[in-house]
């Protein structure tokens, strides 16, 4: 019925069009040129920017030309078209394609191919194409068919490669069978080229010790070479293009060194097309090739029946300058990268008490979304299935973050300080890695997360300019090699406890004064701790069940207290206590927490939005252990709050768990005026994951037609109130 309704007959198509018009694009000094000339940008060995066609004319130039892709790639696919159409064209069709692509044992089926002898399907059948031959090689193939080129099969057959790779012994007994489709000789490669291999292989496996001279690596450059040189000798006026891996060209190593000890007099010259997602940062190589084109990367695939395409997102971020003039040089720049789950609201109003008036802040907000065990939407950086992938992404946009701000605004361009914790730091450290334009840039990577990803990344070839990589917490020893090897300067030292003893770390890293953090004085906002507050004894806030957003609540509680003038400090779990110290319970129940939460908030402190305030309402959430008497206050504290609202006003409201009529009546009255995005928000400094649970248990299942949002309690607004507004 589908294929019906598509216009296409039921039977399965077993065969693909032939026509080359059908399957690639124009000429190069066609229409398509000027299009494919904004994807690219083109660097010759000079670091002089060029343009495709004439790049093009200085390669028709010469004997052999090889050019290095990215496999899965579609900018690079195109350049590779446009580049044979053009020596095509410059050479009037004398051009050998020769292509890793295809292995030597499978040059008869090309050949009876190209002479019109055999059909598509049966090339496709019996050659071993590779999975994406029908978008990416293909083209190049119906080219030379179209334009009488000759095309070679360059690669080790993987029938013999097994047995060729065994040793002198084995590639003797495999070429004795198949003389045709080995070289006569296999030569050693350089020791920088098996570095360079380790290098970008790191993680799967132990580099390979003694002699490496028939491992497969290179014993696909001397098959490869071999072809090449032969194709040069066998058509001596044509120039030889041999498409490749780009590893295998790079730095004029791998197949270009093989090649050149074969026929040192063949004027060879080198081109790597290098996916970018950031044009306008490309900066010339002149050691990577002789000619470096960067594309556009903006499709890749197929991997098997995986394809995709980059779509346009945005990483958002929050900056917070201090009031008053900007000094001359601008204020110092802290760039922060929450852990997962951490919610950068509360980062900013950390970052806003732990540095006061003394340095920029740019908070960044991780760009994925998940829910919470406790029901609420969290965010984090990446996923685990996409690792690598998100923190790339991630780490393209904290560049143009900081170019951005750096152009934009008041802040000093360096140096600047990229910190971050648990995932957070991960990022930090990625980026160190693998960020373009870092330069200017102290890295502070707190308790960072070490995913697999990171432990066996590949060191990059390109030196990061990151000035220094401090991480504070351990490192197993693959992290520890890969920043090492990518020769950043790494110190390590011991890991600080969450809370006042970070901010100080950072405060250092940032080059500010640790002996005297900035404290604001005694405003006539409320106090967070007046009930309990008594002169001399200090304050432990301690979180008994800690999560990621309990944890940095309590840092941030902890912050807010120390800048009142109270001596504080964050105890997780059954840390101990300090001795002669108070105890604030962030996530316990209790008269204490309701008689402080009241004191704030019946003063007239504001209250949550709602998620959307356009049809959203608010519903505070009195557990059920606190009684009727505190559930009335919060009614007068919500009806006070309510009313002092601007122009956009959002219905609150106040329920106590469990009462089941009065909640039902709320839910009908607001299904029926429209406001059906409800943030619920328990009255407590933060609730934990299994009351939470509780909560949400009960609230759902009597919700339908709303859309419930959740958070876990009031300790963000808390500070939020308790600190002069800016």
């Amino acid at each position: 019925v589908l294929l019906t309704a598509l216009g296409c007959r039921p039977e399965p198509l077993t065969t693909a069009p032939t026509t080359p018009a059908a399957c690639r694009d124009v000429a190069v000094d066609g229409a398509n040129a000027s299009v494919l000339e904004h994807e690219i940008r083109i660097f010759d060995r000079e670091g002089h920017e060029r343009t495709l066609a004439s790049m093009i004319d200085e390669l028709a130039e010469r004997d052999v030309v090889l050019l290095g892709e990215t496999h899965l790639d579609d900018v690079t696919h195109r350049v590779e078209l446009a580049v044979l159409e053009g020596l095509a064209q410059r050479r009037t069709n004398r051009v050998v394609l020769s292509l890793e692509m295809f292995e030597r044992d499978v040059q008869p089926l090309l050949d009876r191919y190209l002479a019109g002898e055999i059909d598509e399907a049966t090339l496709l059948a019996q050659a071993r194409p590779w999975g994406n031959y029908r978008p990416d090689y293909r083209p190049l193939v119906e080219t030379a068919r179209e334009r009488k080129l000759p095309l070679v099969a360059a690669n080790t057959p993987r029938p013999l490669l097994r047995q060729a790779a065994q040793g002198a012994e084995g590639f003797a007994e495999a070429r004795a069978q198949h003389p045709t489709w080995l070289p006569d000789r296999v030569f050693p490669a350089s020791d920088a080229y098996w570095a360079r291999v380790d290098r970008t292989i790191r993680g799967h496996g132990p580099p390979s010790g003694g002699d490496r001279t028939y491992a497969v690596q290179n014993l696909w450059d001397n098959t490869m070479a071999d072809a090449i040189v032969g194709a040069a000798m066998t058509h001596p006026d044509h120039v030889v293009l041999h498409v490749v891996g780009a590893f295998h060209i790079e730095h004029g190593d791998g197949t270009v060194a093989q090649v050149r000890r074969r026929a040192p007099k063949l004027d060879l010259a080198t081109l790597t097309v290098v996916p970018t997602d950031d044009l306008a940062r490309a900066e010339p190589e002149p050691k990577r090739a002789d000619f470096v084109v960067y594309a556009h990367a903006y499709a890749t695939g197929p991997s098997g029946d995986e394809l995709a395409v980059a779509m346009p997102s945005a990483l958002k971020f929050h900056l917070h300058l201090p009031e008053g003039p900007a000094p001359t040089d601008g204020w110092p720049l802290l760039v922060w990268l929450p852990d997962d789950e951490q919610r950068f609201e509360d980062s900013l109003l950390r970052w806003r008490l732990a540095l006061g008036t003394e340095a920029a802040v740019i908070v960044i907000e991780p760009p994925h979304h998940t829910r919470a065990r406790g029901g609420w939407i969290a965010e984090r950086w990446a996923w685990p299935a996409s690792l690598a992938e998100d923190l790339s992404a991630a780490s393209v946009g904290l560049g143009r973050i900081l170019e951005y701000t750096r152009r934009g605004f008041p802040v000093r361009g360096t140096p600047v300080l990229l910190a971050g914790e648990g995932a957070g730091g991960t990022l930090a450290l990625w980026a160190a890695l693998y960020g373009d334009q870092r330069d200017g840039v102290r890295v502070l990577a707190i308790d960072p997360a070490l995913p697999r990803a990171l432990r066996s990344a590949g060191i990059p070839e390109r030196r990061s300019l990151v000035e220094s990589v401090e991480v504070l917490g351990t490192l197993d020893d693959g992290t520890s090699a890969g920043l090492r090897g990518a020769e950043l300067n790494l110190e390590i030292r011991a890991a600080v406890a969450p809370g006042g003893s970070r901010d100080t770390a950072v405060r250092e890293a940032l080059g500010l004064s640790t002996t005297t953090i900035p404290s604001r004085s005694p405003t006539p906002l409320p106090d967070p701790v007046a009930p309990m507050a008594e002169a001399g004894r200090p304050i432990d806030v301690r979180v008994a069940q800690p999560s990621a957003l309990s944890e940095s609540w309590g840092a941030l509680y902890t912050s807010l207290l120390r800048a009142r003038g109270h001596e504080a400090r964050l105890v997780l779990g059954d840390g101990p206590a300090t001795p002669g110290g108070r105890v604030l319970g962030l996530d316990a129940l209790g008269a204490e927490q309701d008689s402080l939460l009241l004191g704030v908030f019946a003063e007239g402190a504001g209250l949550p939005r709602p998620v959307d305030v356009f049809g959203g309402a608010v519903i505070v959430l009195v557990p059920r252990t606190s009684g009727k008497a505190v559930t009335q206050r919060w009614k007068q504290a919500v009806a006070r709050a309510e009313a002092n609202q601007g122009f956009f006003k959002v219905p609150y409201r106040v329920i106590q768990e469990g009462d089941d009529a009065t909640l039902r009546g709320m839910f009908e009255e607001l299904r029926t005026s429209g406001h059906t995005e409800v943030l619920v928000v328990p009255a407590e400094l933060c609730a934990t994951v299994d009351r939470m649970r509780a909560y949400s248990e009960w609230m759902e299942a009597r919700g339908s037609g709303l859309s419930l949002h959740w958070l876990p309690g009031l300790a963000h607004h808390v500070v939020l109130s308790s600190i002069p507004s800016e």
